[in-house]
């Protein structure tokens, strides 16, 4: 990246905590003076950054696509990774999981337009880009939401408060349709998405550049990350940015960007980012698949008047470009950081907007040189050129052939859609882009052996395969809509048009050509005619039937979980969350099968990370199966009930539990006894199973029905109790739900099914260690304090790598305090004070040091009160409370 010096002069910031600066990143501090120029090979000096004007969600832990392999970080700032490490140790874009390899530094939305009327180049030209996006207000309603696919209120296409709309609301914490409800109705996609809004015009967003003074649109986005947990969509994350004009004033010329820093490589290596190469042309294709018979696109009749105006193959193409490490950092960096453009808005026939889904401009750009030169741009000017290809016109848009398009370097892009011609106040556009991560076998030449101008299928076979797939899961498939939607009156008709409000227009299609018919179809304000605007292409638009979005088979939800330490214990709990969501059908039921879908719970225990440099979490294979807990047949389960004399009745105080049981280890868990609840709707009584429906003595079960209600029971439901660890030590615990998907077969047989889990998901503030219980011993005997390990050494077995938020990595603990209040005193053999701890006092986890009231332990992470590293050598404690004073001595050697 540039180097400070440089990056001051341009107007861009100092590097932030990785020791760079951020190209096209306005600054989030305030500007400083350069200090003396650096010489070749130096890593640009660091600095402590200073927070935010707004209070932006940047700060860790911040929110993750943590449902897929792929763990990107979200912000509501306009820009995707985590661009200042300083204030957060989140993952930027990291895979597999929490792995310390990074796919990405940061990506910015930027958008640009033309203010008509102003004589000022200057003021005419703007862009709004990357932080001077901010959340619309300081109120804490505008943050990031997080939600799932089967949420309640959440559900898709479907009516969730009865009003007779479906979807109308964004979830965003406000009444976004004016009903005076919040949040009533919205739709959730994947297993983890988040949803925000963001304004270029506020305060914040005004003050957000410092070397350039920021001249807003007038826009509002509304920004949806979804994530997903299944084969062919959990190495992606994808982003749906909605951008409309909330200003009075018309703007020209718009286009849409994203400046995007790759930098792909291990975060334990320094400088990892600057041998990166591009592969401009990676994964582009256009393939022709074979529709299936079954697919409601699937048309075998032919038209004499439109030869080839059938269905039976269609085209699907993919767009974006590839950043890879050039060596593959010995195996360290096996994937490949690939950015997507899935879709975007277009206008087939009356060109409010482009024709097709392309890319306007991908440029790459060479860092520490002027635009004009192959650099980055620097001010709106720069910025408005580049959205709209104007470095290409210059020559200087570099060729992938080219000596500089191989260069291995610290490459970054901006790729633009557009343009939109005219964007009136309360019109709106969208596009949907994502980054994936695919393996590339890096022992295969970079070039086709055969045709070395393009790449080599060999090395990038799957990425192509990947961009494929996630291009497909995008597209969804054709479905009925909720009664009431406009629907196309016959394949090929995927246009609705209606003329504006007190206007006639004349439509030609390839139905209706005044060249060939004499006329056109005439369509009125009170009418929605369905044009067939693609050249009688009618694999698009279905007969009845709309396109839905993202529709892939996804394994339940997991549960809500909490854990907490005990001595020599850890008890994980969880809810039933993964019972209760659903469906546009029936919340909890599988909409294929008609019946309840979980099938089970699986615990799972990670031990022995030591934060290695740059992950967040333990590792996919430091996972471990501690319980694989199946739910019984709802229509036939095993159920035990607390009431061994259950007359039948189901009078809400003796509830009837379901059973999960370990086939294996023959353990069964059985729900804690949870007061019932009642229906709002019916005020019928529900018992903890779960269910509505009346108890059967006949099969000693609650049989389930299709409008079965399944309430939502808090954290607690079910408990598991881990007794295999030892105290002092860090664990991390996750608990997934598991069902089987797939319809049965049309001949009645059982169909092809296949096994769904939910994510493992455990970040560092997860983390929970077993606690030494408190001081009294049976009988009332005090037990004495004392020091673990006495003497430390340096490199204790629980030590983990230093990190911002734990500067040493390590700890002694105190074991055996007294119960309730106490205060732990730590002194020189000199008698000077060193560090002061209470219960209540944070540990290096963010957890008080007292978690339960049995804890007895608590840890000090050798820094002393004025935050300084001690050094060797004796040291005093005294712990007062529980009537008594306790004093002792430890040797620490470092």
């Amino acid at each position: 990246m540039l180097a400070a010096g440089v990056g001051l002069a341009m107007g861009l910031p100092v590097g932030l905590a990785r020791g760079r600066g951020l190209d096209g990143l306005p600054a989030m501090v305030p500007a400083i003076p350069p200090g003396p120029a650096p010489t070749a090979g130096d890593a640009p000096r660091q600095r402590t950054p200073l927070h935010p004007h707004a209070v932006p969600e940047i700060g860790g832990p911040g929110r993750i696509t943590s449902a897929g392999r792929l763990w990107m970080k979200a912000t509501n700032i306009g820009v995707m990774g985590n661009a200042y490490p300083a204030l957060s140790s989140d993952p930027a874009a990291q895979w597999p999981g929490p792995s310390g390899v990074e796919y990405l530094y940061y990506w910015g939305l930027w958008v640009g337009a033309v203010r008509p009327g102003e004589a000022d180049a200057g003021r005419r030209y703007r862009v709004s880009q990357a932080t001077e996006w901010r959340p619309p207000t300081l109120d804490p309603v505008d943050r990031i939401y997080e939600s799932y696919e089967g949420t309640p209120q959440g559900l898709r296409e479907v009516d969730d408060d009865g009003d007779g709309r479906y979807d109308e609301e964004f979830l965003d914490g406000r009444d976004d349709d004016g009903d005076g409800a919040i949040d009533e109705d919205y739709a959730a996609i994947g297993q983890r998405t988040y949803t925000f809004s963001m304004s270029d015009d506020t305060p914040q967003a005004t003050n957000a550049n410092f070397a350039e003074q920021h001249l807003p649109l007038g826009l509002r986005v509304r920004q949806t990350v979804h994530s997903f947990t299944g084969p062919d969509v959990e190495d992606a994350a994808a982003v749906t940015y909605e951008i409309t004009n909330a200003g009075t004033a018309v703007l020209d010329s718009v286009y849409v960007g994203f400046f995007v820093d790759p930098d792909v490589g291990p975060l334990a290596r320094e400088g990892y980012w600057r041998d990166d190469r591009i592969e401009p042309a990676v994964p582009n294709q256009t393939l022709t698949e074979v529709i299936d018979r079954e697919d409601p696109r699937y048309d075998p009749r032919t038209d004499p008047n439109h030869t080839g105006g059938f269905c039976v193959r269609s085209s699907i193409s993919t767009r974006g470009f590839t950043v890879i490490d050039d060596d593959g950092d010995g195996g360290l960096s096996p994937g490949a950081s690939t950015f997507l453009l899935l879709d975007h808005t277009t206008d087939l026939e009356f060109g409010t907007a482009p024709r097709t889904i392309a890319f306007r401009a991908k440029q790459f750009f060479l860092p520490g040189i002027p635009f004009t030169q192959g650099g980055p741009p620097s001010v709106d000017l720069e910025r408005y050129d580049a959205l709209a290809g104007g470095p290409c016109r210059r020559g200087i848009c570099l060729d992938p052939e080219s000596p500089d398009g191989r260069r291995v370097a610290d490459w970054t892009a901006l790729v633009s859609i557009g343009p939109f011609p005219r964007l009136v106040p309360g019109q709106r556009v969208f596009a949907t882009v994502a980054l994936s991560v695919f393996p590339v076998d890096h022992s295969a030449p970079a070039r086709d052996p055969a045709n070395p101008s393009v790449p080599n299928r060999a090395r990038y076979g799957a990425v192509y395969d990947g961009a494929l797939a996630i291009q497909k899961a995008y597209r969804g498939r054709y479905e009925t809509p909720p009664p009431g939607t406009p629907v196309p009156p016959e394949n090929g008709r995927e246009t609705p048009v209606t003329a504006p409000r007190g206007t006639e227009i004349v439509v030609e299609d390839c139905h209706f050509n005044a060249d060939s018919t004499g006329t056109g179809r005439t369509v009125t304000d009170h009418e929605i005619f369905w044009a067939n605007f693609d050249n009688c292409d009618y694999c698009t638009g279905v007969k009845g039937k709309l396109p839905r979005r993202w529709r892939i088979e996804l394994p339940p939800q997991g549960p809500n979980v909490r854990t907490t330490p005990g001595n020599r214990k850890v008890t994980i709990e969880w809810d039933n969350a993964s019972e209760y969501v659903g469906d546009r059908t029936n919340a909890g039921l599988d909409p294929n099968a008609g019946k309840f879908d979980v099938r089970g719970y699986r615990v799972y225990r990670a031990a022995g990370w030591t934060r290695p440099r740059g992950t967040t979490g333990p590792a996919e294979d430091q996972w471990e199966l501690l319980a694989d807990l199946a739910v019984f047949d709802p229509y036939a389960p095993l159920w035990d009930s607390t009431d061994t004399d259950f007359d039948g009745v189901l009078d809400g105080v003796r509830p009837i539990a379901p059973v999960l049981l370990d086939r294996e280890s023959g353990l069964r868990l059985v729900p804690a006894d949870i007061a019932p609840l009642t229906d709002p709707a019916s005020g019928d009584t529900i018992v903890s199973v779960g269910r509505r429906d009346a108890y059967d003595p006949t099969c000693r079960c609650v049989r389930v029905t299709a409008d079965a209600r399944v309430p939502h029971y808090p954290v607690g439901r079910y408990r598991y109790e881990d007794p295999e660890v030892a105290n002092g030590f860090t664990y991390f615990y996750a608990v997934t739900a598991v069902d089987s998907t797939g319809a049965p077969g049309a001949d009645g047989s059982a169909g092809t099914l296949r096994r769904r889990e939910s994510a493992r998901v455990a970040r560092e503030a997860d983390g929970v260690a077993p606690q030494a219980g408190a001081a009294t011993a049976s009988g009332g005997t005090e037990k004495k304090v004392f020091v673990v390990p006495n003497p430390y050494r340096g490199g204790a077995s629980w030590d983990l790598e230093p990190s911002p938020t734990d500067p040493t990595g390590t700890h002694v603990d105190f074991l055996n305090l007294p119960p309730g209040a106490w205060t732990l005193r730590i002194f020189t053999v000199a008698g000077d004070l060193v560090q002061t701890i209470r219960p209540t006092d944070l540990q290096t986890n963010g957890k008080p040091q007292v978690e339960t009231p049995e804890d007895g332990q608590a840890s000090w992470n050798l820094i002393s009160r004025n935050g300084q590293d001690v050094t060797s050598g004796i040291y005093l404690f005294s712990v007062a409370g529980g009537g008594a004073t306790q004093r002792g001595s430890f040797v620490l050697i470092r």
